[in-house]
Parts: structure tokens; sequence; C-alpha cells
């Protein structure tokens, strides 16, 4: 898939409050993934409302993302790489992400910050 060089790839995570992250894009450096009304997510957000996302700790490293402004609405990404509807999301399977962060011993330190599970 393209889910490390496609539009979904790396990402720099923005603290916005506690629990509370935007993921900033740096394919697209004045982009931020957005969830939107009417389950669209895409990276046209501008760090607004519907960019600021609920982190929900799954336990074993893994965590899932829920839109602030729609709850119940969190970010998936598809085997394909692709996005999923957030409404389709919730917490399974394709929701599951694996943080990676700075200090963290990687052997894949140029991947991506956040790892599909």
């Amino acid at each position: 898939g393209e889910a490390r060089s496609g539009p979904w790839g790396v990402f720099v995570v923005e603290v916005r409050g506690p629990g509370r992250v935007a993921f900033h894009s740096m394919k697209e450096p004045n982009k931020y993934l957005c969830i939107r009304p009417h389950d669209k997510i895409s990276l046209k957000g501008t760090g607004g409302k519907f960019c600021d996302l609920y982190v929900h700790d799954l336990g074993n490293g893994f965590v899932s993302f829920e839109s602030c402004e729609h709850r119940g609405q969190h970010v998936g990404i598809l085997p394909d790489g692709k996005a999923k509807d957030p409404s389709d999301t919730g917490r399974g399977h394709h929701g599951q992400f694996w943080v990676i962060t700075k200090d963290m011993p990687n052997p894949n330190a140029d991947s991506a910050a956040v790892s599909l599970k």
C-alpha cells in the first residue's frame, strides 16, 4: 500500500491539550488531517476544530484517534493505504495505531511516526 509514501504517510503530531492531538502533514506542509461533517476524512484541514482528535489508549502501545468535533468518528486506514470512512472505523483493526516516538529505538526510524496494527 501507500501508507508510508502516500498522502496518509507521515505526520507531525501536535499536542493540542490533555489527550488531544492534531496531525500536520509532512507532504502538504500547510495542511492537517481533518474529519469534516458527513463522514469525510481529508488532508484539507487548516488546523481548526475539525483537526483536533482525542487519543484513546488501547494498551500494548496502541491508540485510536477520535474526532473531538464529531464524537464516534475515528481515523482509520485500510490495508491499501486509503482512508476508511470515519463512522465505520471505531476502535477496530483499521483504527488502531502503534505510536513510535523519536526517543524509541526503531530500526525503521525513517518510516511513519504512526504505524498500523
